[in-house]
């Protein structure tokens, strides 16, 4: 296995800071320091002012951490990914075909993880985590951000299964870790069937002003309207069954270009023991894999650098379980995460930017 380089030096990307309740805050300043709630109003303005993207973007990653990241470490996690996407696809753009002329633009999303690393600061996240998506405002803001990054490319022409393809040739991808998964699965689901009672109120108060953030649908039906071109969650903190209830939008209805790709291990304690006690003796995605629905899995083998993955490994559609338990392994008889944060390598750059390729 290849480890990532730490990419400090990486500076190109933007972060964008949620708070405990789901909502996008201004970083304080001054000598109060305290952070400033972003309002309906001003979201516009802010993902103007917030995401930067370079001339001719090809490619949009946008990136949402999991457990035990305060800013600090988040902003190095975001640096490292990022700096590794552009690293690694330099450095072997023959095996992506796809991804020629390659000029990605980078999103970090920010959310409070922090909790003592024990079982019950494991339960106390998954609780905040369902709280922020499923309660909160996270689903809203979240999905308001896919939204803006979908009205900027533009909406002028229309390619592969009725999907609607950029004007400005750009693809956005979602990576998450952990439970950053289910704020971006529970985001993604927002544009066919928005769940939190936050959003739902949000919604109701944003009248035709839904254009150029919010796409208003067919006459205003309650809808985002946007399309992502992959997900990709790596070790995720979610109950292996739920893409048999909660998230079986995301299978059928939401506006998903790709499969949904999720890596497990059986070295992941976090989600083989810690998920299994928390959730009634269910083991995590990120422990197994997804089991439900049946009709809709594949599975594959988190594959070398010089192995390439093929529409087998990659359909077009479904979840697709890759089994990195050969490589996600590292852990210490002190470490309680086992391996559920030991997917830092090229071979995981690999899959992902193997993801990108087959987009295209």
């Amino acid at each position: 296995m290849n480890k990532l380089h730490d990419g400090q030096a990486f500076t190109r990307y933007s972060m964008l800071v949620l708070d405990d309740q789901g909502r996008f805050v201004r970083k304080g300043q001054g000598a109060s320091r305290t952070d400033l709630v972003v309002t309906l109003p001003e979201l516009s303005e802010y993902f103007q002012q917030k995401v930067v993207l370079p001339p001719a973007v090809t490619d949009v990653f946008v990136w949402v951490h999991g457990w035990q990241n305060d800013l600090v470490s988040a902003n190095y996690d975001a640096r490292r990914l990022f700096h590794a996407i552009e690293t690694v696809q330099a450095a072997r753009a023959t095996h992506y075909p796809g991804l020629r002329d390659f000029k990605p633009g980078f999103l970090a999303v920010h959310w409070p993880s922090k909790s003592p690393a024990t079982l019950r600061g494991y339960i106390q996240m998954r609780d905040r985590a369902s709280a922020m998506t499923d309660q909160g405002y996270a689903e809203f803001f979240l999905a308001s951000l896919l939204g803006y990054l979908d009205s900027s490319r533009g909406r002028n022409s229309v390619g592969e299964q009725g999907t609607l393809r950029s004007a400005r040739g750009f693809a956005v991808h979602c990576v998450g870790h952990s439970f950053g998964g289910r704020f971006l699965t529970a985001a993604v689901r927002a544009a066919a069937t928005p769940k939190s009672p936050k959003t739902l109120s949000l919604l109701r108060e944003i009248p035709d002003t839904r254009r150029g953030l919010l796409a208003a649908g067919d006459g205003g039906d309650g809808r985002f309207a946007f399309t992502i071109d992959s997900l990709l969650v790596f070790q995720m903190a979610a109950p292996h069954k739920s893409f048999a209830s909660q998230l079986r939008g995301l299978i059928d209805t939401a506006p998903l270009r790709g499969p949904i790709v999720l890596t497990h291990s059986k070295h992941d304690k976090a989600n083989c023991k810690w998920h299994w006690y928390a959730e009634w003796l269910e083991s995590g995605i990120g422990c197994c894999g997804a089991t439900q629905p049946k009709e809709y899995l594949h599975a594959a083998r988190l594959h070398s650098l010089d192995q390439p993955y093929t529409s087998v490994d990659i359909p077009t559609r479904g979840i697709v379980n890759v089994d990195a338990s050969a490589a996600y392994t590292s852990s210490s008889l002190f470490d309680v995460q086992g391996a559920h944060s030991d997917y830092w390598y090229e071979e995981s750059i690999h899959l992902l930017l193997s993801l990108a390729n087959a987009t295209r």
